[in-house]
């Protein structure tokens, strides 16, 4: 697969979809002008091919270098996603039933940002990102629920405004938590038996990923008061959210990689950069405000 992926960047066509790619980026940082007159949907196919590529693979096989994460990088940088043309395409080529565009965007370049350690890039990325409302209120509680759960990781990767966003993300799962019963019952109830079974262990897989949201906010939050392994936690949830979701293999994707970045959060954060330091540890429990 590797090879493969390796033979076509190589081709010229694609070493000038990049070029482009890379100008309109750079173009975009200072006009903020995103040029629409390019092969749009030959940019989404390549960068649907690459981000596919970088969550396909196992662990233990995975090879995905800093090169290939500055170039899927590029190609979402310089995406227009409030442009109808650019939202268009992206949408026919990367969008997956149920998630909003615009968030599944956002999901996407959090992602990569934080994959390839682009700690001020990341703030900067996601401050035009806002909240759907109507994917929020919307009548379908499984888009309900999972376009909730990639909001609320993209405001633990943003982190404004100190623990605002930690706190609203870990607000947004508990709202969900609040308004399951009435309307899981009847989002079931209009589904046919054979349906209501499938679906019913979708939503099962995404209440396990919103509790790795849930954990690592409050994990965040508490710190060394935090009572549980952390990544343990995460991977447990994960795990079970993965075999839930075997029948949407699009929406198990975002399981790896909300998994893979949620440990990445928890290990930046500094309660894991400083659990040795004994000093600090006393500090905080006898000041953990």
């Amino acid at each position: 697969m590797r090879q493969y992926i390796e033979n076509i960047l190589i081709e010229p066509e694609i070493q000038a979809l990049f070029l482009e790619s890379e100008e309109q980026y750079l173009v975009s940082q200072v006009y903020k002008d995103i040029s629409v007159n390019r092969d749009i949907d030959k940019h989404m196919r390549l960068l649907y091919l690459l981000i596919s590529y970088m969550y396909a693979q196992n662990s233990e096989t995975k090879v995905v270098s800093k090169n290939d994460l500055e170039k899927i990088y590029i190609l979402l940088k310089s995406i227009d996603i409030n442009n109808d043309i650019h939202q268009s395409s992206f949408s026919k080529i990367l969008s997956i039933d149920g998630v909003d565009s615009k968030t599944l965007y956002y999901f996407y370049l959090a992602s990569v940002a934080l994959k390839s350690d682009k700690v001020i890039n990341i703030r900067i990325d996601l401050s035009a990102f806002q909240i759907n409302d109507a994917t929020n209120n919307s009548d379908n509680w499984k888009e309900r629920v999972l376009n909730q759960i990639l909001e609320a990781f993209i405001l633990l990767v943003r982190k404004s405004n100190g623990f605002s966003d930690i706190r609203n993300a870990l607000f947004k799962i508990e709202k969900l938590k609040s308004e399951q019963q009435s309307f899981e019952k009847n989002y079931l109830d209009n589904l046919s038996l054979q349906n209501e079974m499938q679906h019913a262990y979708v939503l099962l897989g995404l209440y396990h990923a919103s509790k790795t949201i849930v954990e690592t906010s409050q994990y965040l939050i508490e710190g060394y008061q935090y009572k549980e392994r952390i990544e343990v936690v995460i991977r447990q949830h994960s795990e079970a959210a993965r075999k839930a979701l075997v029948s949407v293999p699009r929406i198990q994707s975002l399981i790896d990689i909300l998994e893979e970045n949620l440990k990445i959060i928890q290990a930046n954060a500094i309660w894991s950069k400083t659990k040795f330091n004994d000093k600090i540890q006393k500090l905080c429990k006898i000041n953990p405000d």
